[in-house]
């Protein structure tokens, strides 16, 4: 295990990376993979041991296949198979008012990997686990960052022992902190961030053991994994608790009355409260996280960037913050990649931010403030205790809104400056003018959504052949078309694989001739026919150099 003594005291890096936690060792991998010279430095020797992070999507497991983890996840779940689904309840845990969340599955079709559950502890083993098989990654655990400045020949980064004094300084191109909320990179980078008003406020997470509620969930929720329960004194936030693995343990998260003092909490009085249950219980965690929305100003200032919790972060609600961290990852990699390999520009660097900040804010407004303020109208109007038949009726429809979320969540990024398409797009009765996380599924091929898979005439499908640069799906198109976009690739150096096929089966799908997909599975440009690949500089834009 490498430590800040086996560092090299002003060794240079393409790029270092503040955090080694499942963002961090995300984009190390990213990068890795690509050929770049990669430094991480990680506070924690060992991931701390608390289950947070858990839902993984269908495109989180995308990435994972990617970077060639996806076995290691799957095998590393610690939770049985049977227990597939999830509720949302009215008052207490065994509730008589119920209905099945809807699982991020049913948007499996479109993706080349389906979701999966486990603690963050794991995927943090999984993740380093593959790093460590990459030689030009070195990550550095027992050392955290302290000080961190550019000028315009690269930028300077001070290490310290963590609860230490040895110290070093290394030097690189571009600097990422993926070191959390408290993100010093982003501190030393001058990047601002706004914050939501509700900065006293906290949430519980709790991880306890009980045989007795294991036994009781089993018997009338046998493969119930996940519960939300719905208390009118929470006004629209929910209290949460959810298997962790087969041997009784649990966690719960709730917010918690501002009249507590976080400091003298009865954890194991609060679970009971309200849970609504008294039960034989053994807490093993007790941690607050304020009940806050954070997000920067932007995720870059010249050659600093901030990717994660460092960029973003919202209370463990919704399942959204690790995935949405991970596509960070996988949004920044690729274009830093290109940028030190010599083929992208710097607006393709810009486009990061552009990107991803916007995805993050129509997150957070839509997926989590949204449902948090719907809940609070439904409970303020609704009450069995006021009228059962009118809560009933309501109640009944709840699980075809949570089904219409399912489908909506995913990432657009329409209005992109390296997207090649128009500026705005038209779909159904919705139009897109910008990056948003309300871009829906659809098998049509679109510039700025996210690429669907589909079976080629070989039996193979487009993910099992695509390229780790760009790649061009070639449907029924002639030579000089492909041939356009071929020239510009190797003008600029820019990696390309071309897949030529017929626009059959599956293919047929996609509605196009010819796309032209982003090293992220985006859809970065399509044709419909030849005659579009008159536009000029498509290749250009698509990896932000400059247009001559």
């Amino acid at each position: 295990m490498n430590t800040i003594e086996n560092l090299e005291e002003g060794r240079s890096y393409d790029v270092v990376v503040v955090g080694g936690g499942p963002v961090g060792m995300g984009l190390a991998i990213e990068l890795g993979q690509r050929g770049v010279v990669t430094l991480v430095v990680e506070r924690h020797i060992e991931p701390q041991m608390v289950p947070k992070g858990q839902n993984l999507t269908t495109r989180t497991m995308e990435h994972f296949n990617r970077w060639g983890i996806e076995a290691n996840i799957r095998e590393r779940r610690p939770l049985s198979k049977r227990y597939t689904n999830g509720f949302t309840l009215y008052g207490s845990l065994f509730s008589e008012y119920r209905y099945q969340l809807q699982a991020r599955d049913l948007v499996r079709e479109y993706y080349y990997a389906g979701a999966d559950r486990l603690p963050q502890y794991e995927t943090e083993y999984a993740l380093r686990s593959r790093v460590s098989d990459l030689e030009n990654v070195t990550v550095v655990f027992g050392t955290e960052a302290v000080d961190v400045s550019q000028a315009k020949s690269g930028a300077t980064v001070t290490l310290r022992q963590y609860r230490g004094t040895t110290t070093r300084t290394v030097s690189c191109k571009y600097v990422v902190g993926c070191d959390g909320s408290r993100s010093v990179v982003r501190e030393c980078g001058g990047i601002a961030e706004t914050t939501s008003e509700k900065r006293n406020d906290h949430m519980a997470l709790i991880v306890f053991r009980s045989e007795a509620l294991d036994e009781r969930l089993n018997a009338e929720h046998p493969s119930g994994y996940f519960f939300n329960i719905m208390r009118p004194e929470l006004s629209g936030y929910w209290s949460s608790i959810g298997r962790v693995s087969n041997n009784h343990d649990f966690f719960f998260h709730a917010p918690i009355a501002e009249d507590i003092e976080p400091g003298s909490m009865d954890f194991q009085k609060f679970v009971r409260d309200v849970l609504g249950e008294d039960f034989d219980m053994e807490v093993t965690y007790g941690g607050l996280w304020q009940l806050r929305v954070s997000v920067a100003k932007t995720f870059r200032n010249d050659r600093i960037f901030i990717a994660g919790d460092a960029a973003h972060s919202h209370p463990p609600y919704g399942g959204f913050g690790i995935n949405i961290g991970f596509e960070d990852a996988r949004n920044l990699g690729w274009k830093l990649a290109a940028r030190v390999n010599g083929w992208g520009g710097e607006q393709l660097l810009d486009s990061y931010s552009v990107e991803r900040r916007a995805t993050f804010v129509s997150t957070s407004d839509t997926f989590i403030a949204g449902p948090i303020a719907f809940d609070a109208q439904f409970l303020a109007t609704y009450s069995p205790s006021k009228d059962e038949a009118a809560f009933k009726q309501a109640w009944g429809n709840r699980a075809d809104h949570a089904k219409e979320a399912v489908y909506k969540f995913a990432c657009e990024y329409v209005g992109s400056p390296v997207i090649a398409g128009p500026t705005q797009i038209l779909i159904g009765e919705k139009q897109f003018s910008e990056p948003s996380a309300i871009g829906g599924h659809s098998f049509v091929a679109k510039p700025g959504f996210h690429m669907a898979p589909a079976t080629l005439s070989s039996g193979q499908n487009f993910y099992d052949v695509r390229g780790d640069g760009f790649t061009l799906l070639a449907l029924d198109a002639d030579d000089e078309s492909i041939a356009k976009v071929r020239r510009a690739a190797e003008k600029h150096q820019v990696p390309l694989t071309v897949i030529r096929d017929k626009a059959e089966g599956q293919l047929r799908r996609y509605e196009a001739r010819l796309v032209l997909v982003r090293p992220d599975d985006y859809v970065a440009w399509v044709a419909h026919d030849g005659s579009e690949t008159a536009m000029p500089n498509i290749v250009e834009k698509a990896c932000g150099l400059e247009l001559e």
